[in-house]
């Protein structure tokens, strides 16, 4: 059985048609006959697909991922805001280090550098430019990454050039420091970034924070469908 049997399989038991899933995905139903089909061999939309259908990350393998998912190996779980019942979160206590080890979870993250600010966002690339050591709080972390900022609107909160560090798995509570992701519209292959301070939602939006100028304001989640706690930064 491979992977793409795995969401077809769920899909079925869930009484979802490819058409019904796509839509709270936020894809094309082309793009889950195709995943069903086992023409990709990885997909961005993967971990919706996976969030959406209550499956284990841990099932699939790394190289599924897409960017905006996995941020290379990100298999981990995200708290959205859909109506799923949430999976329990695994935390690194519950690694043993020699498993850790095993699994790649230690020594270095990936470090991802967007390539465009545009729009008051970031444009992320595909491809990561560099590893960081991995700090000893995002040991056994799975999907754990770190990001250079390169903007003034959180200053001085963030600052261009500093490194944050980022846990996919970490619970998110009001006013923790977030980065948001879209993948735009359906089909599309660039993958949006934004930092901002969580500080609310509706049943429709985030409601997030900047510095530069000061304003609240909202962020679609059917757009912004992925959002991960920023739990510490190098200052530049």
């Amino acid at each position: 059985m491979t992977w793409h049997d795995l969401i077809r399989e769920a899909r079925e038991r869930a009484h979802l048609s490819q058409a019904e899933l796509a839509e709270k995905v936020g894809c094309s139903q082309a793009t889950i006959n195709k995943i069903e089909n086992e023409k990709p061999q990885s997909s961005k939309f993967l971990l919706e697909i996976i969030n959406q259908l209550g499956l284990s990350g841990a099932d699939f393998p790394s190289n599924a991922f897409g960017v905006a998912q996995s941020l290379a190996s990100g298999k981990s779980l995200v708290r959205t805001h859909t109506n799923r019942k949430s999976h329990s979160i695994k935390y690194d206590k519950e690694i043993p280090s020699t498993w850790a080890a095993v699994l790649n979870l230690k020594d270095e993250i990936p470090l991802y550098t967007p390539s465009q600010f545009v729009d008051e966002m970031y444009i992320i690339e595909n491809q990561i430019a560099g590893t960081i050591k991995r700090p000893d709080f995002l040991q056994g972390i799975y999907g754990a990454y770190a990001i250079s900022t390169d903007d003034e609107e959180m200053i001085p909160e963030c600052e261009p050039g500093d490194i944050l560090f980022i846990n996919p798995r970490q619970i998110i509570t009001t006013q923790n420091l977030c980065a948001f992701f879209s993948t735009g519209d359906a089909g599309s292959e660039e993958t949006f970034l934004q930092i901002k301070r969580f500080v609310g939602q509706t049943d429709q939006a985030w409601q997030v924070s900047q510095h530069n100028p000061a304003e609240v304001r909202e962020l679609p989640k059917k757009v912004w469908s992925v959002r991960h706690r920023v739990v510490a930064k190098i200052f530049r």
